[in-house]
């Protein structure tokens, strides 16, 4: 059974990801196109019946676009979302976002790569002492891994030509590496590669599977 939350008549909206968040109730994140702010991220969360406990928008200034594409629940219920948001020029920062277990914004963070240009969030995961790692992509042929403290302060952040083009995912172990697994194109086909950073940002391993 689908649950649809509905805005505007003639609207793009739009679920990216789920998880489960208290055991019980799922929390769901993706955008919804509304009149006046134009493309709205959206987290909203869900009883086991389907039922919309509360919906929450986070938009900036303006009919610009922005989107969550990744959704994440710690050990302490918090969420944490990833996606985009886009500048007044026209292009994309990193957006992650953090909401407590009722819907309530705690902050919001941006991410502009070095060379700038359009860059998006997605997938973020945390690990054990609740710093947060987020994995996106730049239009630089770039994908960017950045860290955060509980708090949303940055710590540290790279980018690696290693892992492109394809969506990626990550995850961290138990004992303190940071695991990316994307696609990267050579030749006419995608092929797959997996790789490994010390929880200081430093590459300690890549393979390929093709």
């Amino acid at each position: 059974e689908v649950t649809q939350q509905g805005t505007q008549p003639n609207g793009d909206d739009e679920i990216k990801d789920v998880t489960i968040n208290n055991v019980v109730s799922g929390v769901a994140v993706g955008y919804q196109t509304n009149v006046g702010s134009g493309k709205d991220a959206t987290i909203l969360k869900f009883n086991s019946s389907g039922t919309i406990i509360w919906s929450k928008k986070y938009t900036s200034a303006g009919p610009q676009a922005e989107a969550y594409l990744d959704v994440f629940s710690n050990q302490n219920s918090s969420l944490y979302a990833a996606g985009y948001t886009t500048k007044a020029n026209g292009e994309r920062d990193m957006l992650m976002a953090k909401y407590d277990v009722a819907g309530n914004l705690q902050w919001t963070k941006t991410y502009n790569s070095i060379k700038s240009g359009n860059d998006t969030a997605i997938a973020i995961t945390s690990d054990a002492a609740n710093n947060l790692f987020v994995v996106g992509r730049s239009d630089s042929a770039k994908t960017i891994i950045a860290k955060y403290n509980a708090n949303g302060n940055f710590i540290w952040a790279t980018e690696d030509k290693k892992m492109t083009e394809v969506g990626p995912d990550i995850i961290t172990t138990a004992g303190g590496q940071v695991i990316i697994v994307c696609h990267y194109h050579s030749g006419f086909a995608y092929h797959n590669r997996i790789i490994c950073y010390n929880n200081l940002g430093v590459e300690q391993w890549y393979k390929d599977y093709t």
